[in-house]
């Protein structure tokens, strides 16, 4: 359980409390002054309608937990636990380097994956979006977050291997978690053999740590055999990259899933599709404001009944 904010730079505005104490009490301190200028009772009330002048400690503290709660609210306090969720949101990426055209799987990984990938969407809630995303020395957009699943289907489908030589996995990762715009839970599945080799470690682990904060898990899918595949036309073989995909996902929360067949390629799938725990966000920006706006009224209810008239 933890607390986030989603708009944090209004936690700024905290700074500005100490002021406006200051101003509370130099405000009651101006208005005894003026009170005092005048020699007799009705004169002072004329002038200050009959209020009390004296420091209130219950009105200046209401007015600071006012204040507190709808800076809170605007910077969009969120309360994370974890819990059932009968709804998930994700990204597919899948790697379409040419590393995933190695015959260990057949016709190979590839095709496999994207196979599995399919059955994965087919088997989701209507209520749930998904997003897909390819990529190889670079990422690419697919198909952003949507709730037609037939739709996405069809565009995973539709993917090709690209051209462009590398695979890019820092780049997926970020390129995913930028299609994310609800709240979670929220999550991406990494479909790949492993082999980054366009970023660098402490690029990895910056995108690890935002993927963390914004409470996005991340599951990763080895595609490929233990004694590998030959990538046809370079007669090399191309292997798993295990400790790569196992710091990424540990380090988000999610899960590893070694697939060396079809099989376990699309049991990974139907696991994470099943997985009951997940970090659950709860918006505070709508309660808070409503306290804030119960205790204005009480504040507002004090200085013109019990701390208004003089006893």
């Amino acid at each position: 359980m933890n607390i986030t904010f989603q708009d944090p730079i209004y936690l700024f505005l905290v700074f500005l409390v100490p002021l406006f104490i200051v101003t509370h009490f130099y405000s009651l301190k101006y208005v005894k002054k003026r009170a005092l200028r005048f020699a007799n009772f009705e004169a002072l009330k004329r002038v200050s309608g009959g209020e009390k002048v004296y420091i209130n400690w219950t009105v200046l503290i209401i007015r600071l937990v006012i204040v507190l709660l709808l800076i809170a609210s605007a910077a969009g306090m969120t309360f994370w636990h974890l819990g059932r969720a009968t709804l998930s949101n994700y990204v597919i990426a899948i790697d379409a380097s040419g590393s995933m055209l190695a015959d260990d799987f057949k016709p190979n990984r590839f095709e496999a994956a994207k196979e599995s990938a399919v059955f994965f969407v087919e088997k989701l809630t209507a209520n749930s979006k998904i997003g897909v995303i390819s990529f190889s020395g670079v990422s690419e957009i697919e198909s952003r977050m949507t709730s037609d699943l037939k739709k996405v289907a069809g565009t995973i489908k539709a993917i090709n291997v690209k051209e462009l030589h590398g695979t890019a996995i820092g780049s997926a990762i970020e390129t995913s978690m930028n299609l994310f715009s609800d709240a979670g839970p929220n999550a991406i599945i990494l479909v790949t053999d492993g082999r980054e080799n366009v970023a660098s470690e402490k690029d990895f682990d910056n995108l690890l740590e935002i993927a963390k904060k914004n409470e996005i898990v991340i599951h990763t899918i080895g595609v490929g055999t233990e004694e590998g595949g030959i990538i046809p036309g370079l007669e090399v073989v191309s292997t798993v990259d295990e400790d790569l995909m196992n710091h990424i996902s540990s380090s988000t929360g999610g899960r590893f899933f070694r697939a060396s067949s079809d099989f376990e390629l699309e049991e990974a799938f139907v696991i994470i599709s099943s997985s009951k725990e997940s970090n659950i966000p709860t918006s505070l920006r709508l309660p808070l404001l409503m306290v804030a706006t119960f205790l204005l009224l009480v504040e507002w209810g004090l200085i013109n009944t019990k701390y208004k008239s003089i006893p």
